[in-house]
């Protein structure tokens, strides 16, 4: 029996960046910047969203930077067909009366045929093993996949600031079985850089765990895990970063046959250097149509913060570091800047339905001239769009909000692509895109500084470029409506699902920053329904109604 797999689902300029795999067809990419009027069909409406404010279950209660809605995946953890929720709370105290702040959980949230609230009572996953310790960040990072095979999907939640023994912030990732009614806290899995298999070495600040990803590397049909460790030090180099990935089996992980991945002497192109931050960001997807899934590894602090990124092929034998693609903003066609922080977010979505997938690369702190002057990390997003010829992908899309909302968008610090997901919201067959941009002020008043925004692009059969849609607290009907001088940041955690089973993709957004009940940064999420027919009345300046493709 093989398990499921997961669906494609989230300064000074730079002139060279040093050991690129040669990729001079790049050049001949074909960039696009595509203008969409706002407010357009995208599958997903206000009308039905769900507002899940930090839960107080147990004895945990609601607590002050909490952070909930920091992290998201979607599984289906108890096998009843529909995909569940879960929710990193990675700044979670504990029980209130012993607190130990910062030891972080997570909550799932099952599905159900009327919705996430009406599905079983949402489940404290909270760590075992090696117990609570201040600032363990549980809940950090999560990835979703079935690791052994039996039909029902399996947690993985990073706990970066897990100490190994005495060695502070090591980090760690916990494994949570799916099963009839769903995961449980008992019996957990424990990954560290010191567990027997993983080729290194707990270390200070290593951070194992701060990025996770999941797909089948080797199409033997059990999902594989990726874990990142951003804060590995290398060559003397401080946060220079590290990789792993763990193969799946009948048995679940299996660490003996991992595979490392640097920038020192595992094959990939470049040197390791001080706060390259090699695997901030992890994606699985299959760019170039093999049958097997590729890891896409985001280096944002390369370069002086300009960032790039790295694509390591599957293969019989999981990932072959000879033939990786390196990809960074000039080669792809943009405007490389010191600290743009290029592929600080990655995602996977076929969003011209031709069987290969593409690869989102966010773009955050992307710095831009506008005729209103310099705009300082407003934002971008670049497409790179599978094919067969894979490493010279056949064209690139980019994406700002200048670009694609009328009238143009684009604001200092709005973080356009901070986070990324995608799915098919309105069941037409083509993956959309949703593009969070955390630092987004939706009005004019001052005090919704940092509100937040997400924005939808549709897919089509020329990709993507079928609607775009802004969904902003404040600006629009959306529920749970911050009070004015809450800086929730919507939009800084994203990801798709189909929590109800219609066959359309829902959204999960999070405002880890939100006050919740006058409790700061105790964090919520948004979660807006996928539909066949979606229309924009309820936003500020729709003015027609569209059914979907």
């Amino acid at each position: 029996m093989t398990g499921r797999i997961p669906r494609r689902r989230g300064g000074r300029s730079v002139t060279a960046l040093r050991d690129t795999v040669p990729i001079a067809a790049l050049a001949l990419l074909l960039v696009t910047a595509l203008a969409f009027a706002d407010a357009e069909s995208v599958g997903l409406s206000t009308v039905g969203a769900i507002y899940l404010p930090d839960p107080a279950i147990g004895a945990t209660g609601v607590q002050a930077d909490d952070a909930f809605g920091h992290a998201f995946a979607t599984g289906d953890f108890d096998g009843d067909g529909r995909e569940d929720l879960a929710v990193g709370v990675p700044g979670d105290s504990g029980p209130i009366g012993a607190p130990v702040p910062g030891s972080g959980s997570v909550i799932v949230f099952f599905g159900h045929a009327t919705g996430l609230l009406a599905g079983s009572t949402p489940r404290l996953l909270s760590q075992t093993g090696s117990g609570f310790e201040p600032f363990d960040s549980h809940g950090y990072a999560l990835a979703a996949c079935d690791f052994d095979g039996d039909g029902f999907d399996d947690l993985a939640v990073g706990a970066p600031g897990e100490s190994v023994g005495a060695t502070s912030a090591a980090g760690a990732v916990f494994t949570y079985s799916g099963r009839p009614g769903g995961p449980v806290t008992s019996g957990a899995g424990l990954y560290t850089q010191d567990t027997i298999g993983i080729p290194d070495g707990a270390e200070v600040e290593d951070r194992f765990g701060g990025a996770l990803a999941c797909g089948d590397f080797d199409a033997d049909g059990f999902a594989d895990l990726a874990i990142g460790a951003p804060g590995e030090a290398l060559n003397g180099a401080a946060k220079a970063g590290w990789a792993v990935a763990i193969p799946g089996s009948a048995t679940g992980l299996a660490p003996a046959a991992s595979q490392a991945f640097d920038q020192l002497g595992t094959g990939l192109p470049g040197e390791p250097d001080g706060f390259d931050q090699f695997a901030y960001a992890l994606a699985a997807g299959d760019l170039d149509g093999d049958g097997f899934d590729d890891l896409a590894i985001g280096v944002p602090g390369e370069a002086i913060a300009a960032g790039i990124a790295h694509v390591v092929f599957g293969g019989p034998a999981g990932l072959v570091a000879a033939g990786s693609m390196l990809l960074t903003d000039g080669a792809l066609g943009g405007d490389p800047d010191l600290a743009d922080r290029f592929a600080l977010a990655l995602a996977f979505g076929d969003f011209d339905d031709d069987g290969f997938d593409d690869l989102v690369i966010g773009i955050p702190f992307d710095t831009f001239d506008a005729p209103t002057g310099v705009v300082d990390a407003a934002g971008q997003v670049v497409v790179v769009y599978g094919g067969p010829t894979i490493p010279t992908p056949g064209h690139v899309s980019h994406f700002a909000e200048d670009m694609i909302l009328d009238p143009p968008a684009s604001e200092t610090g709005d973080r356009f692509g901070q986070a990324l997901a995608t799915g098919d919201f309105d069941g037409d067959g083509f993956d959309d895109l949703a593009i969070g941009h955390p630092g987004e002020n939706p009005s004019a008043v001052p005090e919704h500084f940092d509100h937040g925004a997400t924005t939808v692009i549709a897919g089509n059969a020329g990709g993507l470029g079928g609607g775009v849609r802004r969904f902003a607290p404040v600006a629009e009907g959306l529920p749970g409506q911050p009070p004015q001088t809450s800086r929730g940041g919507f939009g800084s955690a994203l990801v798709a699902g189909d929590f109800d089973g219609d066959g359309f993709d829902d959204l999960a957004s999070g405002l880890p920053l939100e006050v919740v009940s006058g409790i700061d940064a105790a964090g919520a999420a948004i979660v807006l329904p996928g539909a066949a027919f979606a229309d924009g009345f309820e936003s500020a300046n729709a003015d027609y109604w569209t059914p979907a493709p």
